[in-house]
């Protein structure tokens, strides 16, 4: 059970022709479109593949593939659109596999309090 979900929740959508992507600041997650490394606030129908157990994203910036990609190098705990051949240089160093976990919210129903004795 994930406890403290505080800028960890990102909306997924599907639509006909993919899915975009909203981050916990409502705002819609694109690669960049210049071939270059990071991802930018805007309008982008990504692709998703899935592998019977993880999903990964992929898009393309320019004309370059990318992976949307948990980063371990620069250690900011953010997302970025990463080249794939970037990926495939040093796998280890990016995780693009991720597991979907759906949020809910849970009422806590209050204990009945014990009637008074008279």
């Amino acid at each position: 059970t994930v406890v403290d979900t505080a800028g960890a929740v990102w909306i997924l959508t599907v639509t006909e022709n993919g899915v975009t992507l909203m981050d916990a600041y409502g705002r819609n997650i694109a690669p960049f479109g210049d071939g270059s490394y990071g991802v930018t606030a805007g309008a982008y129908e990504w692709q998703v593949l899935w592998d019977d157990e993880y999903f990964s994203i992929h898009g393309y910036s320019g004309d370059e593939p990318v992976t949307l990609v948990s980063d371990t190098i620069y250690d900011d705990g953010g997302f970025h659109a990463c080249r794939d051949t970037d990926i495939e240089a040093d796998p280890d160093s990016y995780e693009s596999r991720f597991t979907l976990y759906r949020y809910m919210e849970v009422q806590v129903e209050p204990e009945p309090s014990k009637p008074e004795e008279s």
